[in-house]
């Protein structure tokens, strides 16, 4: 599979990329599909115009890096033409894909059966893969989360962050002793005897059933075997 691309049709759409990747030039684009999808395949830039470096207007020029060509066209020939010859001249027109968003060249492109991406979607998806490759740059190595610290490294980290074993999830929570009642303080002790003293002269004096009027025998509670009521 080979890529063709519409070099500033693409660069020209806006909107799509964010801030910080916003206003690519020709080489930055180059890179980004260096580290895209499309970085096995080769891949074809057509420009207008001259690169730099060129003597006169009129001179195209190509330069090829790492699977990655940039073709000036010159003041002769527009990109638009130069793409139109290249998709009649492929022998394999399914094997090609052309980057463009400008209808004579999708048209161009569909008549020979080669694949078709928008501009705007090209965008997208170089955005999506630098994205990734970003994350894979700043993540942390896989050895960081297989190969295990020594006990002083890991007591050291402990101290240093003042962290309490039993947070650790890996490890065993060790089971606290119950801690030991509390005494009150004197004064507090003082309060809550005076208060069960006063409860307890209110509440009206206990009476035998003899004296309450009800029948029966009276009943000596010291002599109850509470047991039998358990």
């Amino acid at each position: 599979m080979a890529l063709l691309v519409d070099t500033y049709n693409v660069l020209h759409v806006t909107g799509v990329l964010p801030p910080d990747l916003a206003g690519l030039g020709v080489l930055e684009l180059r890179d980004l599909i260096l580290v895209s999808r499309f970085r096995h395949m080769p891949v074809a830039l057509v420009c207008d115009g001259h690169g730099p470096g060129v003597g006169g207007v009129d001179e195209s020029s190509t330069a090829s890096n790492l699977g990655v060509t940039i073709h000036y066209t010159g003041s002769r020939r527009d990109a638009d033409t130069h793409i139109e010859r290249a998709i009649r001249a492929c022998t394999d027109p399914h094997r090609l894909s052309v980057v463009s968003s400008d209808r004579r060249i999708a048209r161009a492109a569909r008549r020979r059966r080669c694949r078709v991406m928008g501009s705007d979607a090209f965008l997208e998806a170089l955005e999506s893969d630098w994205r990734r490759c970003a994350d894979r740059r700043h993540a942390p190595p896989a050895q960081a989360y297989t190969i295990p610290l020594d006990p002083g490294s890991v007591q050291w980290w402990r101290d240093y962050f003042g962290l309490d074993p039993r947070m650790i999830g890996h490890e065993p929570r060790v089971a606290e002793a119950p801690r030991p009642l509390r005494r009150a303080s004197p004064r507090r002790e003082e309060g809550e005897a005076k208060t069960q003293a006063a409860e307890h002269a209110s509440r009206p004096p206990l009476r035998s059933a003899a004296e309450a009027g009800a029948p029966g025998d009276e009943i000596d509670v010291e002599s109850l075997d509470t047991g039998e009521f358990l």
